[in-house]
C-alpha cells in the first residue's frame, strides 16, 4: 500500500482517502487532473504521475482487527464455495438460504438478521420480500 499522507493507493485502480476530512474529493480530483496533465498521451496513468512527490512508498502493517476472515476462515470458505458451485447451487438458492438461517438464529428479528448477514435491515426486507420469504413474529405468526 502506497500512503501519501492524503490517499492511500492499496492496488491498481483503487486509491482510498488516507482521512475521512472534509476536501477529499476536491483533492482526488486535483491528483486525477495532475495525472492526466502528466501522462503522455494515450499513456497510462501510474502512481508516479497522480504522486510525483513520493518517491519511495511507505509500507502501511495491515490491522489485524479490520481484518474479517482469518487465511484459514477464507480458504475454508472459499472451499465451500466451490462445493456449491459443483452441486450446482444458484445464488438465488444461497442467498434464500442465508437469509432463512439468519432469521432462524435471530429467532426472526429481521434487525439482528440483518446485522449478522452485514446488510442494512432495509436491504434485507426487500430481499425477504422479493425471494417471498415469509417472516414470523416472536409469537410464531408471519408478518404481512
Amino acid at each position: 500500500m502506497l500512503d501519501t499522507g492524503y490517499f492511500q493507493v492499496t492496488k491498481v485502480g483503487s486509491i482510498q482517502p488516507a482521512n475521512q476530512q472534509p476536501g477529499n474529493i476536491r483533492e482526488l480530483a486535483n491528483v486525477i487532473e495532475r495525472g492526466v496533465i502528466l501522462v503522455e498521451q494515450g499513456g497510462s496513468i501510474e502512481a508516479t504521475h497522480l504522486f510525483p512527490n513520493v518517491t519511495e512508498p511507505t509500507i502501511i502493517p495491515p490491522d489485524p482487527a479490520a481484518a474479517k476472515l482469518s487465511i484459514s476462515s477464507a480458504i475454508s470458505m472459499v472451499s465451500m464455495v466451490e462445493q456449491l458451485l459443483d452441486e450446482g447451487c444458484s445464488l438465488e438458492q444461497l442467498e434464500e438460504t442465508m437469509m432463512t438461517r439468519a432469521l432462524d438464529k435471530a429467532a426472526g428479528n429481521v434487525t439482528q438478521a440483518a446485522k449478522s448477514l452485514g446488510v442494512s435491515r432495509a436491504t434485507l426486507d426487500y430481499r425477504l420480500k422479493k425471494s417471498e420469504i415469509p417472516v414470523s413474529n416472536r409469537k410464531g405468526r408471519p408478518t404481512t
